[in-house]
């Protein structure tokens, strides 16, 4: 399914290079195709056979939001307000957060990564190798001491899976962090109700995040077996080509939030060069994306769903409030009145498909 684009990607210097690099790299493939195939109702068999779309059947998602949802969420929010107070008159308690220097060592010798100056570490969040933030609990700041373990078995370091080492231990600071209770006071100061009211609000939005996640989960299996059930023959070339210059486009902006240039996004986050980061993550992208604008145009036809240059300026009007457009000419400038018209297709196809699914348990 093609992307609508919002204002904020509305750059159109970067169209010119990537499209200059897209046509290198096609080049270099020697697949550059000049001709424009156009995909009608009376050809779209060559391109895609339908499955079934209608009556796909399909598990729903429990929406259900329990007491303990809501105070799960509660006690997540609450540990953002955690108050974290130096410790000097008692011993390390689990839940405590201590600063240590460490050094490990195996059979008297230190070994490589066994070794930290003031190492932060929450004792009980299982950070560190069984048994080491344990055998912490019950010393006070500046005690030196030394701690024995042995590695778990399939530890990732292959030289110390299943090794006895020795830790020896100095103990520099001890903090604890205090989460405040949930009181009228609290909540008013930091939310504006009462608890109760603060609670019923934590509810209607765990209740409204459960119902989105189920409808887009609902989306994506009726359409991943609407996909499963259609077979692509073959993909129009001149819709893949614009497809793989759109993908680029977007990896060349995310790559400009870092700072960075399209090659040293391959070479750094992908480790590709780019004629590979095309081959191997443009390319099957842009091939699912058109694959399925084929099976989404095949159902249309199929159904007689169309968009009329009325509907498809109410669309763009929409759109263009949605994503805070000047006006509705400047939305289709941007996009153009064919990815507009699918989107609206898209729309109708998943309603259709939505409503004639079965729900099963």
């Amino acid at each position: 399914m093609r992307k609508i684009n919002k204002k904020s990607d509305y750059k159109k210097p970067i169209i010119i290079t990537i499209s200059a690099l897209l046509v290198i790299a096609l080049g270099i493939w020697g697949i550059v195709y000049l001709t424009t195939e156009r995909v009608t109702a009376r050809n779209i068999s060559n391109y895609v056979t339908l499955g079934q779309y209608l009556g796909i059947e399909y598990e729903p998602i429990s929406i259900e939001v329990t007491d303990e949802d809501v105070e799960d969420r509660i006690n997540s929010t609450l540990g953002g307000f955690v108050e974290q107070v130096e410790v000097t008159d008692r011993a390390v308690r689990d839940g405590d957060v201590v600063i240590i220097d460490f050094a490990g060592f195996q059979d008297g010798v230190q070994f490589p990564g066994g070794t930290a100056e003031e190492q932060r570490l929450h004792i009980g969040s299982g950070q560190f190798i069984p048994g080491f933030e344990e055998q912490i609990i019950g010393y006070y700041i500046g005690d030196e001491f030394d701690i024995y373990l042995t590695f778990p078995e399939d530890y990732h370091a292959e030289e110390l899976a299943g090794a006895d080492v020795i830790f020896t231990i100095n103990l520099r600071e001890i903090i604890e962090e205090i989460i405040p209770e949930l009181t009228d006071e609290f909540v008013s100061e930091n939310f504006g109700v009462t608890v109760t009211e603060y609670r019923n609000q934590v509810r209607e939005t765990l209740q409204a995040e459960r119902e989105d996640a189920a409808e887009n989960g609902r989306i994506n299996a009726i359409w991943s077996m609407i996909m499963d059930n259609a077979t692509i023959h073959r993909l129009p070339q001149n819709e893949l080509n614009e497809a793989m210059e759109r993908s680029l486009i977007e990896q060349e902006n995310f790559a400009a939030m870092f700072g960075m240039n399209l090659a040293s996004l391959a070479s750094d986050f992908y480790g590709m060069t780019i004629s590979e980061f095309i081959e191997f993550e443009i390319r099957p992208m842009a091939e699912q994306s058109v694959s399925q604008d084929l099976v989404l145009r095949a159902i249309a036809f199929t159904e007689g769903i169309d968009i009329s240059d009325a509907e498809l300026n109410e669309g763009a009007a929409r759109f263009a409030e949605e994503f805070e457009f000047e006006s509705a000419a400047q939305f289709i400038e941007l996009n153009g009145r064919d990815i507009i018209r699918l989107q609206l297709i898209t729309e109708r196809v998943l309603e259709l498909v939505l409503a004639n699914a079965v729900a099963v348990n």
